[in-house]
């Protein structure tokens, strides 16, 4: 399975895992900086600024589960913080 960079690109597709929901949320990434992190447009329509570097996120494929179902955040990608 191929790990998630430090901060992914405008443009590409990730899940990110949201603790409190304990669920996985699919969207775009629409803009990035270093200083002030990603901001990922989800499918729902919500917006929201993220320092992806310390959350839990990966790419989002095609064939991947759906994001509705919980599943247990990937530690690997906390490590990269």
């Amino acid at each position: 399975e191929e790990e998630a960079p430090r901060a992914p690109r405008v443009g590409r597709r990730v899940r990110v895992y949201w603790p409190a929901e304990r669920r996985w949320f699919r969207g775009v990434v629409v803009s990035s900086s270093a200083a002030d992190g990603q901001t990922v447009r989800y499918d729902d329509g919500e917006t929201q600024r993220h320092l992806l570097e310390a959350e839990d996120w990966e790419w989002d494929y095609i064939d991947a589960q759906p994001a509705a179902q919980p599943t247990a955040p990937l530690a690997a990608n906390r490590a990269l913080a």
